[in-house]
């Protein structure tokens, strides 16, 4: 598992703010085009994306990484917590969470809670989303067929 790739994915899906935001800026790459399963006239498919950014109707961004086992959660959960995007506030190191079946129910739990909206008059136009807090999940991949997370 390449944990510093999926760090700077992380990190870059938080800074350029959400799904739509993610695909305008990969387009240029001709990522996404050819077979990615995007359609050319812009539409994700997300029909509860009312703000436009890939958030859904919460607002909230979420990521859900699928990863070989626990000792691969916890090493990028722990990188992710040392990465300036996701480390330096607590409020956004909260949402960094791991989900396997070794955890309490009530830590598994955890993922289907929504992350805190950053208000409009707090959130700087300049930042992109990175001063939106990001719901990152790092589950094992026997959640990939048995899990549901609407946001």
């Amino acid at each position: 598992v390449n944990v510093q790739l999926i760090v700077d994915l992380c990190c870059w899906y938080k800074r350029v703010g959400g799904v739509r935001a993610a695909r305008q800026a990969a387009k240029p790459a001709g990522l996404g085009s050819e077979g990615g399963g995007w359609d050319d006239d812009g539409d994700d498919d997300d029909d509860d994306d009312e703000a436009g950014d890939g958030a859904g109707s919460s607002g909230a961004l979420a990521v859900l990484v699928f990863l070989p086992g626990t000792r691969e959660i916890q090493d990028v959960h722990e990188a992710l917590l040392r990465s300036r995007d996701f480390g330096a506030l607590k409020e956004q190191a909260a949402w960094v969470l791991p989900l396997h079946g070794g955890l309490p129910p009530a830590e598994q739990r955890r993922v289907f809670e929504r992350p805190p909206r950053v208000p409009a008059a707090a959130a700087d136009p300049k930042a992109g989303g990175a001063d939106k807090v990001v719901k990152v999940i790092l589950a094992t991949n026997v959640a990939e067929t048995s899990v549901t997370i609407d946001d």
